[in-house]
């Protein structure tokens, strides 16, 4: 997450010494969607019922800004879930300067990883994404809608709240509804932020399961 900081080396003082490493972990044991989407999703066009876009709506609020998207993939939900569990295409690349991965840090889960983000601006931040993902209807196999669940469980103060919820249905054998709620409540940073990181994340996917490059910044 890329920090909108005043650039002035007294700013940067204060940042540095106002700056400590916080733990934030999950606080519920399951994965799940969090508040309903209220995004609505792309309409359909008299060639294609399903496009292959993203729709997005924001708000700064209290006490979190928020994302609500929701869009198509042209893919079977197996594939798409593929995709998700490629920390490449769910890490944020276009706002950290360096990420390193831990493989399998909830066993309970069906996918779990970690990410650490290094963010080199003003001053150097850090912090960790943690993500878990499982299967809520159909079998691992044959999923029909999959959550994958991230939040930011340790590092910079900068980042009170960093969370995300994505939900992939089964809308026909070859579309899958790619769904996304976010929450942010962080120093000089807004929904901005998580609308970028959204369609990032959603060009990564489309990318991904059409066997392309993934975008670059």
């Amino acid at each position: 997450m890329r920090f909108r900081l005043l650039p002035t080396l007294i700013l940067a003082g204060l940042l540095a010494a106002c700056d400590s490493d916080v733990a934030t972990p999950f606080v519920e044991d399951a994965v799940e969607g969090f508040e309903q989407n209220t995004a609505s999703l792309p309409e359909a066009t008299a060639d294609e019922p399903y496009p292959e876009l993203l729709t997005l709506i924001q708000a700064n609020s209290d006490p979190f800004d928020f994302v609500h998207a929701r869009g198509y993939v042209h893919a079977p939900i197996a594939r798409v879930w593929e995709a998700m569990k490629t920390p490449d295409v769910v890490a944020d690349r276009r706002a950290v300067d360096e990420y390193s991965v831990t493989q399998d840090v909830e066993p309970e889960y069906v996918v779990s990883f970690r990410i650490r983000n290094v963010v080199h601006d003003f001053v150097t931040v850090e912090f960790e994404n943690t993500w878990r993902q499982d299967v809520l209807e159909g079998t691992e196999d044959e999923p029909t809608q999959v959550v994958c669940n991230y939040k930011k469980t340790w590092g910079t103060s900068f980042i009170d709240l960093m969370e995300g919820s994505i939900t992939l249905n089964v809308v026909t054998p070859d579309v899958t509804e790619f769904a996304i709620v976010q929450h942010l409540d962080a120093t000089s940073a807004d929904s901005d932020e998580i609308a970028s990181a959204s369609r990032d994340m959603y060009a990564s996917v489309v990318a991904f399961v059409h066997d392309q490059a993934l975008p670059t910044y």
